[in-house]
């Protein structure tokens, strides 16, 4: 796969497909040679800990608080190592975050299901309730559109082309007709999520759902 004309000549699979605790010094030990080398422009490792804790305990839980200050000391190892080795001039470290996140109570959950016909769905994808894809049959589009606009102060309804542009969401074949977005603390629930609802909070007095605050689908820190 190619990124802006760069193709990727690296990687290293993933152990497992949920987070692996503890291993924040291993990734950078295996990722530090590569900067060094001549022929590599750009090196990227991903500590998904902070995400996956995020979504068991909450963003503000002392478990992510916890998680913030060890990825901090690897960032911090890093950086000596960078300034022993006299690449400050050479190495660019950028520190980004894939997506925000917040509460979700239970007593904050606004249903669709009773306000759209799905028989005049397609394709409908709850995106772990902080947004829902919606593909409508052919020719119903501003049908299903019509009945999620102005039905409730808590999401809001975007045809495609309407989508703000500064959320980069528009010009992919994955992008829905429709996309619903909630308000943030509050959750979008579908037929299917409410089966799954009901089975987390009787598994175990099920504190919190956990809401992406972005676009950004992880299948791999959800349950």
């Amino acid at each position: 796969m190619a990124l802006l004309s760069i193709r990727v000549t690296f990687t290293r699979k993933q152990d497992g497909c949920c987070p692996t605790h503890g291993k924040h010094y291993a990734k950078f030990t295996a990722a530090f040679p590569l900067i060094t080398r001549t022929d590599f422009v750009y090196a990227m490792v991903y500590f998904e800990s902070i995400d996956d804790l995020g979504h068991r305990y909450g963003p503000d839980s002392v478990h992510v608080k916890g998680m913030v200050k060890e990825v901090d000391r690897v960032i911090e190892t890093m950086l000596r190592q960078i300034e022993t080795r006299h690449l400050d001039d050479d190495v660019n470290v950028m520190v980004l975050s894939d997506h925000g996140m917040t509460d979700v109570s239970l007593s904050k959950v606004v249903n669709i299901s009773d306000v759209i016909n799905m028989d005049d769905i397609e394709v409908i994808i709850n995106n772990y309730g902080s947004s829902v894809y919606i593909w409508p049959k052919h020719g119903k589009e501003q049908t299903v559109y019509a009945s999620l606009e102005n039905t409730s102060d808590y999401f809001k309804p975007f045809l495609r082309k309407d989508i703000p542009p500064q959320w980069h969401f528009q010009h992919n074949n994955r992008i829905p007709d429709i996309l619903l977005v909630a308000q943030l603390g509050w959750y979008i629930d579908t037929v299917r999520s409410r089966h799954m609802l009901a089975g987390k909070k009787q598994q175990q007095e099920y504190h919190f759902l956990r809401q992406h605050a972005a676009l950004t689908p992880e299948p791999c820190s959800h349950n």
